[in-house]
């Protein structure tokens, strides 16, 4: 959902260990994909994929890409990270709900996902 707009939904099947695409550029002003692998020991991660048409926009960790376990809202901003040594100040823009069935159990997340 943007901050100052209606509500967007999107739908896909997926399978696993491939990326797909829950909505594009074309149809709104950003596309989001999801892609969900089987680790090792049967558990499964997670990861989200954001493009932005206007330019570039992130998640809460600066970046456009992120890996998630059980967490099912990420707040999208305006802008990214990027290789900087310095943070910078980024507006929220928007917001992801996901709604995923539980396959299996989450795989322990890398320190720096959220």
């Amino acid at each position: 959902m943007l901050e100052n707009g209606e509500p967007i939904a999107g739908a896909a099947m997926y399978t696993i260990g491939e990326e797909c695409q829950i909505f594009t550029r074309e149809q709104h002003t950003f596309g989001l994909s999801l892609k969900v692998h089987v680790g090792s020991s049967r558990c499964l991660s997670s990861e989200l994929y954001l493009r932005c048409a206007s330019g570039e926009c992130s998640f809460s960790n600066g970046r456009s890409g992120l890996m998630f376990g059980g967490e099912r809202r990420f707040d999208v901003y305006e802008g990214s990270d990027g290789y900087e040594l310095v943070l910078r100040r980024r507006s929220k823009i928007g917001s992801v709900l996901l709604s995923i069935p539980d396959f299996g159990p989450p795989c322990a997340l890398p320190k720096n996902a959220i």
